[in-house]
């Protein structure tokens, strides 16, 4: 019988939660910390049949800064790399690939390949010319566009008013759990505005996310930080309202 293996992060909300359902269902589960995930696998004799049924969780973010997302993102890809190749000598079979995990992390890339499979994907507000949807890889050259946030604001404003689009998402390109999403609405008719988002400029710690999610309505606030976030590379999507099911709404994303 196979052993089941938890891949995660001792004391997390996450860890705790299967450890419970399991004990409930009567299933042992190894825990191993990222922490020791190569030396754990080290360990394990190779060839020796599948002998483990491993679940990934994502490991603990080592930074809260939104402008280190690119390179949280690829260090994580490179250590999902690391697991798929070592899974093929160590007999370990996966609840959750690593490889569409890594894939999962970058939206862009993510939404194009759902759209290429024919699936249905949320619309995507085309708001700035230099950086059309189809340009599915960042290039070295495009880093002065990412950077060059003056007015970055007001162009997805004039977008927004151009395709008669009243409230959109805006999510880095790179990351997950939400980091840096945001959600920005405004009312044509009054002008009123609202900026929904965990992300916050600090004068000590810079531009974070806090994982608190906080309402702004003055444009005196929500400004500056629409253009730290769009000066992150966004993907930016019409907002939809939640579907229901008995009285309830939910997200499948």
């Amino acid at each position: 019988m196979r052993q089941a293996v938890l891949l995660g992060n001792p004391c997390t909300k996450r860890t705790e939660y299967l450890r419970q359902a399991a004990a409930r269902a009567a299933v042992p589960v190894l825990f191993v910390d990222w922490a020791d995930c190569e030396g754990w696998i080290a360990r394990i004799p190779e060839n020796q049949g599948n002998q483990y049924f491993l679940k990934i969780d994502p490991p603990l973010w080592e930074s809260c800064s939104l402008g280190e997302l690119d390179r949280l993102a690829a260090e994580y890809r490179g250590r999902l790399e690391k697991l798929e190749k070592a899974a093929s000598r160590h007999s370990i079979e996966f609840l959750n690939h690593p490889l569409p995990i890594g894939e999962l992390l970058d939206k862009r890339e993510c939404k194009a390949r759902l759209s290429a499979a024919g699936l249905p994907v949320t619309e995507v507000l085309q708001w700035r010319e230099e950086r059309p949807f189809s340009m599915m890889k960042k290039k070295p050259a495009d880093r002065e566009l990412l950077t060059d946030r003056s007015g970055l604001a007001n162009k997805l404003l004039e977008r927004m008013e151009e395709q008669g689009i009243c409230q959109v998402f805006i999510k880095p390109v790179n990351g997950s759990g939400a980091a840096g999403v945001s959600a920005f609405r405004r009312q044509p008719r009054t002008g009123q505005m609202a900026l929904y988002t965990c992300s916050l400029e600090r004068p000590d710690t810079g531009f974070i996310n806090t994982k608190r999610l906080r309402r702004f309505s003055k444009p005196s606030e929500i400004f500056p930080l629409l253009d730290k976030l769009l000066g992150l590379d966004c993907v930016v999507e019409r907002w939809y309202a939640k579907a229901e099911y008995q009285g309830y709404s939910y997200d499948l994303g």
